[in-house]
């Protein structure tokens, strides 16, 4: 076989592998380079395992040939409500009340009548009012700092790919 005619062989090969390789490479790249990052954040923001291990890479979509759109899920629901998304974009105050009891059940400090010192307590209420979560929005950040990364680390392995096929 000729140059030219492996050279072409080389060409019709990216041709049709183009697609299906930058998806599986953005996909690879997402994981290393979007979602490992924000599970770290999430952590280092005492977020609970169960949200931050609920948190994945729900699509990645091509958009025209060069760029692409990284759509991250973070689910938690308790009671109909989303914690992940409570934790995102942050809530208002708000007033909780028992669902499954008659009253909420939690163990606070509290200080001792008899002896003044501060100990751990039983605490009971039929609902109050709580303060609200900050509006955090690790997702939107880590997408925005490393969607470029991304791009220059598809473009790096897209070039070896070529330089691969050709040689």
């Amino acid at each position: 076989m000729s140059a030219v005619q492996f050279r072409r062989l080389g060409l019709a090969q990216i041709r049709l592998q183009y697609v299906d390789f930058i998806k599986e490479r953005l996909r690879i790249r997402s994981r290393q380079l979007i979602l490992t990052p924000l599970r770290a954040k999430m952590r280092s923001h005492n977020f609970s395992n169960k949200i931050v291990m609920n948190t994945e890479i729900a699509d990645i979509r091509l958009v025209g040939l060069k760029k692409f759109r990284v759509v991250v899920r973070s689910e938690y629901i308790v009671d109909g409500f989303d914690v992940g998304l409570a934790r995102e974009k942050g809530t208002r105050d708000h007033w909780i009340f028992p669902v499954h009891a008659k009253a909420l059940h939690w163990q606070g400090r509290g200080r001792n009548v008899k002896s003044g010192r501060y100990e751990r307590q039983d605490k009971f209420s039929k609902g109050h009012e709580v303060s609200g979560m900050p509006r955090l929005m690790l997702i939107r950040n880590t997408l925005e700092e490393q969607s470029p990364k991304v791009r220059r680390a598809v473009k790096r392995d897209l070039r070896l790919w070529m330089a691969k096929i050709l040689a």
